[in-house]
This record gives structure tokens, C-alpha cells and sequence, in this order.
């Protein structure tokens, strides 16, 4: 009988010290793909140039022209971190061609 009533009060003080102690050390938190990946260089068909092919294999991507060649290169293509494969990466690396930005290596 005590051990009934006392089930629900030891259920109760771990569901308690377990938060608190998440709260006091709450770990490395969420990393993004910026952070997991490396180099986000542009270069998206392997060839060591950031280039308008690039720019169109993410467009072609975007347009569902072309499905992406691994499951790791929509991260990689996603220069600007906003996780979302878009226009604006495509631009990203036209202006990288240019030599107007530089985009993390």
C-alpha cells in the first residue's frame, strides 16, 4: 500500500530533477547545417570552380528540373545557410564568380 502512494511522488521527483538538471547543463544545443557541413565553397558539380553552372544546377534543383546527385548536396548547396535551396544561393554564387562575395571555405 505505501509503495502505490509513493510511485506516484518518485515518478514525479525524477520528471522534476530531470529538468532541472536539462536546465542547469543543457548540452550543445542545435547545430545547423552551416556548423555540420564543410566548406560551402559552390562548387556543386565537383569540377574546383564556383561558377554559373553551379548557379544553374541549384536553379534546375529549385525548378524540380533535376533531382539532387546525393542526399548531402542540397546542404551543401544551400550557400546562405537559410535551409532552403533556392534563387538566392544561385545568386550567391554567381556573385562568388564574379569575386564580389566570398563564400565560406
Amino acid at each position: 500500500m505505501k509503495l502505490q502512494r509513493l510511485s506516484p511522488a518518485l515518478g514525479a521527483f525524477i520528471i522534476a530533477a530531470s529538468i532541472a538538471f536539462g536546465l542547469a547543463w543543457p548540452g550543445p544545443g542545435p547545430v545547423s547545417a552551416c556548423e555540420s557541413v564543410g566548406p560551402k565553397t559552390g562548387d556543386l558539380n565537383g569540377d574546383a570552380k564556383t561558377n554559373s553552372i553551379d548557379a544553374l544546377l541549384v536553379l534546375f534543383y529549385e525548378a524540380g528540373l533535376t533531382k539532387a546527385p546525393s542526399e548531402t548536396w542540397p546542404v551543401f548547396a544551400d550557400v546562405n545557410c537559410d535551409s532552403s535551396v533556392n534563387a538566392a544561393d544561385a545568386s550567391l554564387i554567381l556573385q562568388a564568380d564574379a569575386g564580389l562575395v566570398v563564400l565560406r571555405a
